[in-house]
């Protein structure tokens, strides 16, 4: 018997495992290469969106489908790109 099997896990289930964390790393990675960058001009135009046309943080990232990280990363990096042309 070996070790695989005295743990409990077969060589199929462990195929399976290591083919779905394999596939999500490719699935995240696929993702990550067709996220949007955006240029400065488009973060401090998204920002001074953010001040003029926004009471909330969730309602900025609803309509920009951005997570609640990229919401303060694209509000933090906007503030001091439009700090710095003014």
């Amino acid at each position: 018997m070996n070790i695989l099997n005295k743990k409990g896990m077969g060589k199929s289930k462990l195929r399976s495992s290591i083919n779905n964390s394999m596939s999500h790393k490719l699935v995240d990675e696929y993702i990550e290469r067709l996220k949007p960058k955006r240029t400065d001009e488009q973060v401090a135009e998204m920002y001074l969106d953010w001040v003029n046309n926004f009471l909330t943080l969730e309602g900025f990232a609803s309509h920009y489908d951005l997570s609640k990280e990229d919401v303060n990363t694209i509000i933090d990096l906007g503030r001091k790109l439009n700090n710095k042309t003014n």
